[in-house]
């Protein structure tokens, strides 16, 4: 074979493995073409997911004074009659049999008695049912009598097993609070708030035009600002939940974390708001308009908050009372 057509034949050859390569290529594109656009679009619906979930929390922890247990009247409760027993289990199991006619399938193939057999033993277990019901909702009567009747009579123990059961303050809770409360009298209330120091975070999210996350350090002055909404609306809250729920005039609540104490080294406790609310002026607040800092400060309080460096240790406040007396 001359050198010519030697020649011919390997450029033949490296065209035709060029083509194939070219080909690969285009399958390898076609193919990846798609998952590259999946995992953008996962990208990007993640990112869409982490900027609400950041947006919700902001918010949450801004409104937590929003809302609140209805209002307890001690007083309806003492005059409430005992429950009826009811029997609609047992009515739904007779109603059952009574309507019961065996299919042709049952009446073939001998299913009718067992069927028939079935719906009768229904009836004891759904009467058994609706007194076991009407026992627990007896014995929660029971709870609610004795306990309105300590509260009318202005018991204090009664009052803080009031709180202890009904747990007003799961919310705050949830959210990382730690709620104690303390009655120095019939009509006095004092509540120590503890959040936490981290409730806020320090890196904002937000998603750019492309639907792309984006990530930084948040402004000093947004961070103590939300934080100062945060734990000035918790404040809020816990007095109208003890306002809603006993028959107290005012609530002395006070507000702090533990956090590392720079001229000791060790973690401390550190109050930084202690506000005293009357109940008339707290109920009637229009807690979906209010700004949470602001609404505090129209009460007697105690605050030392700036917008670059956040919270400082505060005296909590007496009452005025006690105040009078040690003049």
């Amino acid at each position: 074979m001359s050198r010519r057509r030697h020649h011919g034949l390997f450029a033949s050859l490296a065209a035709g493995q060029r083509r194939s390569e070219r080909e690969a290529v285009k399958r390898y594109r076609f193919h990846v073409a798609p998952q590259k656009r999946f995992e953008t679009e996962n990208l990007k619906a993640l990112a869409a997911t982490t900027v609400d979930m950041h947006d919700n929390h902001l918010k949450m922890i801004v409104t937590l004074h929003h809302d609140a247990a209805d209002p307890l009247d001690w007083a309806q409760v003492v005059a409430a009659p005992p429950p009826q027993q009811a029997q609609e289990r047992e009515d739904q199991a007779r109603r059952a049999l009574e309507s019961y006619r065996p299919s042709l399938f049952d009446r073939v193939f001998g299913g009718a008695k067992e069927r028939q057999a079935e719906l009768e033993t229904a009836i004891p277990k759904a009467r058994a049912e609706d007194e076991a019901a009407w026992r627990e909702t007896l014995d929660e009567w029971n709870w609610y009598q004795q306990t309105a009747r300590g509260i009318v009579q202005g018991d204090l123990r009664t009052y803080q097993a009031a709180i202890d059961y009904l747990a007003p303050f799961e919310e705050l809770e949830s959210v990382g609070a730690k709620v104690q409360t303390r009655f120095v009298e019939q009509t006095l209330a004092e509540a120590s708030v503890m959040v936490p120091h981290d409730i806020v975070p320090t890196v904002e999210q937000k998603l750019l035009a492309s639907g792309r996350l984006s990530s930084k350090e948040m402004p000093k002055a947004k961070y103590w600002g939300l934080y100062q909404e945060h734990v000035c609306s918790a404040a809020i809250r816990v007095a109208r939940e003890l306002f809603h729920l006993l028959p107290v005039g005012r609530v002395y609540v006070d507000v702090g974390t533990v956090r590392l104490n720079t001229a000791t080294g060790h973690m401390a406790t550190e109050t930084f708001l202690s506000v005293e609310f009357d109940r008339d002026r707290v109920l009637g607040l229009n807690f979906q308009r209010i700004d949470p800092s602001d609404a505090v400060q129209s009460f007697r309080h105690n605050m030392n908050f700036k917008k670059t460096s956040g919270f400082a240790p505060i005296d909590k406040l007496q009452p005025l009372a006690q105040l009078t007396s040690l003049s």
